[in-house]
């Protein structure tokens, strides 16, 4: 406890560097003291944030065993770039928080790489418009999911009507451009 609360007043005192501070007790084998401290998400944060190497995993860890809304599970994500399996299981974690479509928007604007195709994954499931759907279709490259958008839309889609709305917003030489033609002429 002594300990802990001497980490504190460290962090505390803003004329520290935090970084420094850290890779001191890591360099000099206080890591598991640090291990046994019961600091909150923001301090094991605090301590990610400054630190590197093995201190960084260990500020990483604390924080997964605190997590407990999705606004911790992204700041892991962003903070983990470099331990895949902390980053895995803050992906799937976040996944489990998205429950709706506008919270999809929010990810796909804010983060790159897999958390973004996360996102994009997750608008298929939630998107219950064609417009919701032209718009996930304009942005996505992925072959499998633009796949799996045109059974959705083939799914909402009923008149002529709409096919001919798909049809205008479609690209050029787009699949569901292709799709929109078919269905259209069936309905003639």
């Amino acid at each position: 406890m002594l300990f802990e609360n001497k980490i504190r007043e460290l962090m505390s005192n803003r004329k520290i560097n935090f970084g420094l501070a850290f890779e001191l007790l890591y360099e000099h084998n206080l890591l598991e003291e640090l291990r046994s401290c019961n600091f909150s998400f923001e301090e094991w944060d605090c301590i990610c944030i400054s630190s590197s190497g093995n201190l960084k995993e260990l500020a990483l860890e604390k924080m997964v065993d605190l997590a407990k809304k999705e606004e911790d599970w992204l700041t892991i994500y962003g903070r983990s770039e470099s331990i895949e399996r902390i980053r895995e299981l803050s992906l799937k974690k976040i996944s489990n928080y998205i429950k709706n479509f506008e919270e999809c928007i929010q990810i796909y604007i804010l983060f790159n790489g897999p958390l973004k195709e996360l996102a994009l994954e997750k608008f298929v499931s939630f998107g219950e418009t064609p417009d919701e759907l032209l718009f996930l279709y304009t942005v996505t490259r992925q072959k499998e999911l633009k796949e799996a958008i045109i059974k959705k839309l083939s799914t909402l889609a009923k008149t002529f009507d709409d096919w001919l709305e798909i049809y205008k917003r479609s690209s050029a030489e787009s699949e569901l451009k292709k799709v929109a033609i078919e269905k259209m002429k069936t309905m003639i």
